[in-house]
């Protein structure tokens, strides 16, 4: 478990009001937003709001019961470990703020993956695109729906990114992919492209079409790894990007929209943003490269590229990250965008 025996202690203290309630549990309520993190930290931060509403119902109905009930240490764990188990047990069916509530793809969802154009064709002309059955509910139907109406969208995916995209995953151990198409021995790596650029996708529709937050919990993960885009091991020839280090790199690229619309919590409290806690001169070589991708249009922006470069060869890395930052969110993005950008251009134009 990730979070601890105390952890849950404080959490049905707050419950009985016999103790402060953790910040999660102050601003999370069922239909505010998604809680994003690797799979076993959104089971527990989902187990332990369940656990706080259902001790909080209980202390309604009979004060004195539910703080007896739940006066042992040991036996309010011993039920917070036993929900946790049975949520994983049933695949996370019933934590309905579940991130990859939209994105997994098994059972009735057929993945099918597919290369469009001839095998002879030229590379360039090559996609690869996702579908889903007709078996779907119908929210994440929509959602793949208006997934295929943006830039992130595999079937509008040039070849040549899809090829580099895949090819992360594969470190250079094994055979990377080549320009007949994709073999067989490549369908991990697909399936771990496509859900990592519709978990990105799905921070800006959570956002824009349910105006949601995003809950990130950092519980479990090693954020050096993230900083530093480590690979996961999957087996003795293969590795992935891991889908965390995707979505909270995208998220520092893009802090100057998100930072208003992602909390991030450590054992159930509000933390800093990963960038701000370990690894910043990676973070900050981030910046870097980012901005020569996004700012070469003009002169101003020249001049903003050599300023954050000498500010890291200075290894003055938190001036490097707060101004990158402190450029407005729409200049940072390529088109398509699943929201409007209203704010940012209004003070862009006021500057």
């Amino acid at each position: 478990m990730l979070l601890t025996k105390n952890d849950i202690g404080k959490i049905v203290t707050a419950a009985v009001g016999a103790g402060g309630i953790p910040d999660f549990l102050q601003q999370f309520r069922e239909g505010s937003g998604l809680i994003y993190g690797i799979g076993p930290a959104i089971s527990e931060y989902w187990t332990a709001y369940e656990l706080y509403e259902v001790v909080k119902q209980e202390r309604s109905k009979n004060p004195d019961a539910s703080l007896q009930a739940f006066s042992n240490a040991d036996r309010a764990y011993a039920v917070f470990c036993k929900y946790v188990t049975q949520n994983n047990q049933n695949d996370g069916k019933d934590i309905l703020a579940r991130s990859n509530e939209f994105i997994q793809f098994s059972g009735a969802d057929e993945l099918k993956v597919r290369v469009r154009g001839r095998r002879t064709a030229a590379a360039d002309s090559k996609q690869l695109s996702m579908e889903i059955s007709n078996r779907t509910p119908q929210q994440r139907q929509q959602f793949f729906e208006r997934f295929d109406q943006t830039s992130y969208s595999i079937g509008q995916t040039p070849y040549g990114s899809v090829k580099e995209g895949i090819e992360k995953d594969w470190l250079g151990t094994t055979q990377s992919v080549d320009q007949s198409g994709y073999s067989p021995r490549n369908i991990t790596s697909m399936r771990q492209f496509m859900v990592r650029r519709a978990c990105k996708f799905l921070l800006y529709d959570e956002i824009s079409i349910r105006h949601g937050r995003i809950f990130y919990a950092l519980d479990g993960l090693t954020l050096a790894d993230v900083a530093q885009r480590g690979y996961r091991a999957l087996d003795r020839s293969r590795s992935k990007v891991p889908v965390c280090t995707s979505e909270l790199r995208e998220i520092f690229r893009m802090w100057a929209f998100l930072h208003t619309h992602v909390a991030f919590y450590l054992h159930l409290e509000n933390s800093e943003p990963p960038w701000k806690l370990s690894d910043q001169e990676q973070w900050s070589a981030y910046a870097v490269e980012r901005s020569k991708k996004v700012l070469v249009n003009d002169e101003e922006k020249t001049k903003k590229i050599a300023r954050l470069s000498e500010l890291h060869a200075k290894q003055q890395y938190d001036k490097v990250i707060d101004e990158y930052h402190g450029i407005p969110a729409h200049r940072l993005k390529r088109a398509s965008l699943p929201f409007e950008l209203r704010d940012d251009q209004e003070m862009d134009q006021a500057e």
